[in-house]
């Protein structure tokens, strides 16, 4: 490995040398001296080093085998810690010093008046290219150390390499102010931390710099510094944020009259002038605004941008009378993607079609179809001087990848995510890559500890496997709503069986493997059971079939998911807790909303109708508008008739275990998807208010049910069943299985008789009994709905079902009776008399045992 540096305390020749060593050898990393000066030198040193600090940083000093050293080659003035590398490593050295006592192997040595006009000739005769801002720092070393040319010892060298630097676009004015300028320490201090922080802006040929620094006390004159900055780096603006004390000072600077910074600054409480402009602001954190005005610098840059000079026109588009066949010709003979879908007797936009939608209407035999049935009517279209930061939020925030652009109302052009993109490539961006969201701290607050460090362990073994690993589905939503879930569900971009084989091994778990699916189960030492999946996508050889399952990258497998919001994925193998989210589910999470994915998506599975009811009542969200209708349209066409019933029944028993029960089957009402599977299933009213009240009544058994365990959609299963009874059976249409059939049947056959016992006003404590613990207690409370008499239920849920013999099988063996059947008969005779009220503690118990069965004990 090669290395470079030079002297200690490095002056502008000498970090100018370095980099200038640095196009020779660009396979080289940098050992910058530590420095100990004050000033200009401070300045320059601090904006020339800081790329090359990170990769420094990581190298191991044992592994270079060749240092280059420039602009000295004495061994004393060689930084300490770099000196044993002197006696162990080739030496290459370029100085322009007499003095030197080191023993180069290669010695390029000078006597020109400053060192790096010999390394620019070495650029030159090799060809290599250099920037503007290249050219310009290596013309401040040889100003630097040739007095601008001027002392004795500046040689006819020094000039033709300043001319060929003057040539290649060096400033100059930059290089001027450099050398002209006094900076305090003070300066210096902050001039470094602007240096380090900055981002730089850059579209259609102007660029806006932003930047911050932190101070304990209030410093005058940072306007210099802004100046500088625009100086420095050939801005057309700059912003910089200081925090002096409690509070920030904004100051904004520019020399390009169509860059306004008074209008950046007005949107933080700020003025001034298009060229100079202030604020102050009090209440927000350094963070805050820095990048609250790096939106407002893109924005800016960005605005002057409309649609009609992006859009691509003359438009493809279809009608919405037109086949899926017809559209699918278009699309491959184009080569499109997605194409608009206007009306053909108004020509008004209705809606696009992309080809993915179109493949899948293909694949489903669904060619004869009108695209009607299948477009995408929940667009957007903007007008042709629409600004660029409305079309950005449309296609990257909304994911919509065709905008429609109109004049005057008719269709004029589109613009697809190609255009877009094709902007945002010839945008140079320098600022660090803004991060993900990051969820790691709600994460920590969710989960508990141990199944925390579960999932950082699973991300520290895929990264050894070279595979990437997501937390991915409902569990990503329910912590960003703040509930509670420990459905752990993974998703491994590699092989995830021989993921979940391994992390079993190294941790001591049980695991179960599924190699149709390229899935896995793990259960860990404290019985957490956690997922673990491929990623994949799927596809369906029918409507309503099982998918058939094949590797893919972890947004197709998202994509195949039901609703974008749990089509969101964390990262576990990096940067622990970046959400990826490609579909908008993180904004439809925030609007309440629940959309599919893509326009064939209850098609492929129409169980997924169920699912979309079950979400927005458990959620409180709304169906989005789209989804609305594909609901409608795959209900017309007959779809939920083509998945297997059991799926259905599967579908509806989640719906009955959450909350809000009326709320979903009001919604199934709507959609007509309980009708669907049967005519006969009418919800009306009647059978509404009947699941208020089993609600009401499962909700309050928690209070006086005790420790009782309950199925709760086996109540709801029981008085569906049982209201329905006359016009069909409700659990055998939706596809309940034959056992839970008969289940529920057995439940209802014993309904008629308990509420005949509840109804009748003489029925004692002891009917009531009897009459109700022959059922379930599901049956139980599936019939507080159906029955006139509730007290009587009631009394029986909070008092009569809690009630246990006051006399056991062993009190009578000591009273002298012999095992036998007559012992079970003398306790239930006891407890019936506890019942009726003549029996009230065990010693009434035993006196009566004594009187009625004395003859039967010694």
């Amino acid at each position: 490995m090669k290395a470079i540096t030079a002297h200690k305390n490095p002056d502008f020749d000498a970090i100018a040398s370095c980099v200038a060593a640095k196009k020779l050898y660009p396979d080289a990393v940098i050992l910058f001296p530590q420095f100990h000066g004050k000033g200009n030198a401070q300045f320059i040193l601090q904006s020339l080093i800081y790329p090359f600090l990170e990769e420094a940083e990581s190298i191991d000093l044992d592994d270079i085998d060749t240092l280059i050293i420039v602009d000295t080659h004495s061994s004393k003035r060689i930084e300490a810690k770099y000196r044993p590398l002197i006696k162990k490593a080739k030496i290459i050295c370029y100085d322009h010093h007499g003095e030197g006592d080191l023993n180069c192997e290669e010695a390029h040595l000078v006597k020109y008046g400053a060192n790096t006009t010999q390394l620019v000739e070495r650029i030159i005769e090799n060809g290599i290219e250099i920037d503007s801002e290249e050219a310009t720092l290596f013309m401040l070393g040889i100003y630097a150390d040739t007095g601008r040319l001027t002392f004795s010892s500046t040689t006819p060298n020094d000039i033709k390499a300043a001319a060929y630097l003057l040539e290649a676009g060096a400033d100059l004015e930059t290089v001027k102010e450099v050398l002209e300028e006094a900076l305090t320490e003070t300066d210096v201090i902050i001039l470094n931390e602007l240096i380090k922080n900055k981002r730089i802006y850059e579209i259609t040929n102007k660029r806006i710099g932003l930047s911050f620094s932190s101070l304990d006390e209030y410093v005058a004159n940072v306007a210099n510094l802004v100046s500088k900055l625009i100086a420095m780096d050939r801005l057309n603006a700059a912003i910089g944020v200081f925090r002096m004390g409690s509070r920030l000072y904004v100051i904004g600077r520019s020399n390009d009259g169509s860059i306004d910074v008074s209008k950046i600054l007005k949107e933080i409480g700020g003025g001034g002038h298009p060229q100079a402009a202030s604020a102050t602001v009090k209440d927000a954190t350094l963070i805050e605004i820095v990048e609250r005005l790096s939106q407002l610098i893109k924005e800016e840059l960005l605005g002057q941008i409309k649609a009609k000079d992006i859009m691509s026109s003359p438009p493809k588009f279809v009608y919405a009378t037109d086949t899926i066949e017809k559209v699918n010709e278009l699309l491959s003979k184009s080569g499109m993607n997605a194409l608009v879908v206007v009306c053909k007797e108004t020509d008004d936009v209705m809606g696009i079609i992309t080809r993915q939608v179109v493949n899948k209407a293909v694949f489903h035999n669904m060619s004869k179809k009108s695209v009607s049935l299948f477009m995408n009517t929940e667009i957007k279209t903007i007008d042709i001087n629409e600004s660029f930061n409305n079309i950005k939020r449309i296609v990257l925030d909304e994911k919509q990848r065709l905008i429609p652009i109109l004049k005057e109302g008719r269709l004029v052009g589109v613009i697809t995510r190609t255009n877009l993109l094709k902007i945002l490539s010839e945008t140079i961006n320098r600022e660090k890559p803004l991060k993900l969201k990051n969820i790691s701290s709600k994460v920590k607050e969710a989960l508990p500890q141990n199944a925390l460090n579960h999932l950082k362990k699973i991300g520290k073994l895929a990264k050894d496997m070279g595979y990437n690993a997501y937390l991915v589905g409902g569990i990503i939503r329910d912590i960003i709503l703040g509930y509670d879930n420990l459905d752990i569900d993974i998703v491994i971009e590699g092989d995830g069986i021989a993921f979940a084989k391994n992390f079993a091994r190294l941790n001591g778990c049980k695991v179960a493997t599924h190699e149709r699916f390229k899935t896995a189960t793990i259960i860990t030492r404290d019985d957490i059971r956690i997922d673990i999946a491929t990623a994949r996508e799927e596809y369906y050889d029918l409507p309503g079939a099982l998918p058939v399952v094949e590797k893919s990258s972890i947004k197709l497998d998202l994509y195949r998911r039901d609703f974008t919001i749990n089509a969101l994925a964390m990262k576990l193998h990096d940067e622990f807790g970046d959400l990826l989210d490609f579909f908008g589910g993180l904004n439809d999470i925030k609007n309440k909303k629940i959309r599919v994915l893509h326009m064939l998506s209850f098609v492929d599975d129409p169980t997924r109708m169920y699912r979309a009811v079950r979400f927005a009542a458990r959620l409180g969200f709304d169906i989005g508008q789209q989804t609305d209708r594909l609901i409608k349209v795959a209900v017309d066409l007959g779809i939920v008739n083509k998945v297997e019933r059991i799926r259905i029944f599967n579908e509806i028993v989640h719906i009955l275990n959450n909350d809000n029960v009326r709320k979903s089957f009001e919604m199934l009402k709507d959609y007509r998807l309980i009708r669907t599977l049967n005519t006969k299933l009418i919800i009306d009213d009647r059978i509404l208010s009947y699941l208020d009240e089993t609600e009401e009544i499962i909700k309050s058994c928690s209070l006086f049910c005790k420790n009782k365990t309950i199925k709760r959609e086996r109540v709801f299963l029981v008085a569906l069943e049982y209201l329905f009874r006359r016009s069909a059976s409700f659990s055998k249409s939706i596809g309940a299985d034959e056992q839970t059939q008969k289940l529920i049947n057995d439940i209802v056959s014993k309904i008629p008789t308990a509420n005949g016992v509840l109804a009748n006003p003489n029925a004692s404590d002891l009917d009531v009994y009897k009459a109700l613990s022959q059922m379930p207690l599901e049956g139980v409370l599936a019939l507080y709905p159906l029955t006139k008499n509730k007290d009587k239920l009631i009394r029986y849920l909070e008092d009569l079902m809690h009630r246990k013999p006051l006399i056991r099988g062993s009190d009578l063996l000591k009273m002298g009776f012999k095992p036998s059947k007559l012992i079970g008969k003398i306790i239930n005779d006891v407890f019936e008399q506890q019942l009726l009220g003549n029996i009230k503690d065990k010693l009434k118990a035993i006196e009566y045992v004594k009187e009625n069965y004395e003859k039967h004990y010694n």
